[in-house]
């Protein structure tokens, strides 16, 4: 049995599979889901929706849903919207909550703001997901560093993909939080596939 917490799941860059590290997040603790600023259709929540496996797991409506599937400050001009940070608020839920970020972590939000703001805000610890290609020490390393210096807790890291140059030992080595998972991405999303990687999740995060 798992305590109640608060996750904010972020990525090294945008398209890193951290939609799919949310997911399993959702199954592995009995989560309910909220993505605070979405871009384009469909939507992440409707992916969410898709593979949940409890009906009792909740999908928070976004402070802010766009069409385009832009970076959130240009689809939000596009509509004429300033995002506000006053009205994003953590939903009011007793369980554990999953939330996902858009983008990476300096991704804009509006002229001045940017997710990291926003993670400054809610002050709920960060999992970083990192996709495994050649230059991600780097993006990682930079981003990891980022966050340490405004005070955002980082919980650990979950990888994305086949590590073929030694990436996860080096950061692993380099910044040494919770190694969670290795999940190996792929597009036929088999139950098979999402009892493996939440098991591993489960033990990681016991």
């Amino acid at each position: 049995m798992f305590k109640s917490m608060e996750l904010f799941v972020t990525g090294i860059d945008t398209n890193v599979g951290k939609t799919l590290a949310s997911l399993l997040l959702v199954r592995a603790l009995n989560g309910s889901y909220w993505k605070p600023v979405q871009s384009g259709f469909p939507t992440d929540s409707e992916f969410i929706e898709k593979y949940r496996t409890n009906q009792l797991q909740e999908i928070f409506p976004s402070a802010y849903q766009f069409k385009e599937p832009l970076s959130p400050h240009y689809a939000a001009l596009l509509e004429n919207i300033d995002i506000d940070f006053k009205k994003i608020i953590i939903p009011d839920y007793k369980g554990s909550i999953i939330i996902e970020g858009a983008g990476g972590v300096f991704t804009p939000l509006n002229e001045k703001q940017t997710m990291m703001d926003l993670m400054i805000q809610l002050q709920v610890p960060v999992i970083l997901v990192i996709k495994l290609y050649l230059g991600c020490i780097n993006h990682s390393l930079l981003t990891i560093d980022a966050l340490e210096k405004r005070g955002v807790s980082i919980k650990g890291f979950i990888f994305n993909g086949q590590d073929n140059w030694g990436a996860v030992k080096y950061i692993c080595k380099t910044k040494p939080y919770t190694h969670l998972l290795q999940m190996n991405y792929t597009d036929c999303l088999t139950e098979d596939f999402f009892m493996q990687n939440e098991n591993k999740l489960k033990e990681s995060m016991l």
